[in-house]
């Protein structure tokens, strides 16, 4: 077990910096506002006020993230996703990443659920009608419904049907991920629907949308959806996880694919 600590210089980078985390299946951090110290001495101590023009330049302040990791291979993968985002961590200024052991933790998150433990076939469709979002939004709720998945088929539809009027679930390439919290959900459970024409779903790279998938959880499970949704979107950076599904014939091939993936 590691504690990897990353200070960011460039705030502007955060997001990417994020991603890159999820990327290396660390999908839970914190993350601190700081400043270093040099700036501090200089604008704050009266003794080493001489020293701030050489501060000019500098970022003000900066960003501290903090992450427990059991998987220690997650470490190097992070360090050579970093040092691509930031144009070289050797390079002055741009930031600092070392890890340290950890002997022992409490308070960490259960390992999270497989993502094919939620997989239920009976939610899959790999030939979606012709049509539009609503379509697809739609069929999706019926899945559920026909899975035992929630209590209410049509309330689903809308709870769907409006989060994606708030923002799409695309995220390009081809792929959206319509989930949501709710309270007619019964308990978690992943779905996938294909269309073999592509959708148009509002995806930010203009991109018409092939592959579905639809994940679910109760208003509860706040924390558990999240890491479950930043899993599946790093599974789907791959494209040969990708390929496996355009090829899947049977809802079984479908969950084959999700296995093979999470034992690599």
């Amino acid at each position: 077990m590691k504690l990897i600590v990353f200070v960011l210089n460039n705030e502007e980078l955060l997001e990417q910096v994020l991603e890159a985390y999820v990327d290396a299946g660390i999908d839970g951090a914190t993350i601190l506002d700081s400043e270093g110290m040099g700036r501090f001495l200089s604008y704050e101590v009266p003794l080493f006020a001489e020293f701030r023009p050489f501060m000019k330049g500098n970022k003000p302040y900066n960003h501290t993230i903090l992450a427990v990791v059991r998987d220690e291979r997650a470490v190097g993968t992070l360090r050579k996703l970093l040092d691509e985002i930031c144009g070289g961590l050797d390079n002055p200024g741009t930031g600092i990443l070392f890890s340290v052991p950890v002997d022992w933790a409490v308070g960490l998150l259960e390992e999270q659920m497989q993502l094919s433990d939620l997989f239920d076939e009976r939610a899959v469709e790999l030939d979606l009608p012709k049509g539009g979002k609503e379509v697809v939004i739609s069929r999706l709720a019926e899945l559920a419904e026909l899975a035992g998945a929630v209590t209410n088929g049509e309330a689903l539809r809308r709870q769907l049907s409006d989060r994606e009027e708030q923002s799409s679930s695309a995220i390009g390439g081809g792929i959206a991920i319509p989930h949501v919290l709710s309270n007619t959900v019964t308990r978690r459970a992943l779905g996938f629907a294909r269309s073999n024409v592509g959708v148009a779903f509002n995806a930010p790279d203009g991109e018409p949308v092939s592959f579905f998938f639809l994940l679910l959880a109760p208003e509860s499970s706040v924390t558990d959806h999240l890491r479950v949704l930043s899993r599946l979107a790093r599974f789907l950076h791959d494209p040969t996880f990708r390929s496996a599904l355009a090829s899947a014939a049977t809802a079984a091939e479908v969950r084959e694919a999700l296995l093979a993936k999470e034992n690599e």
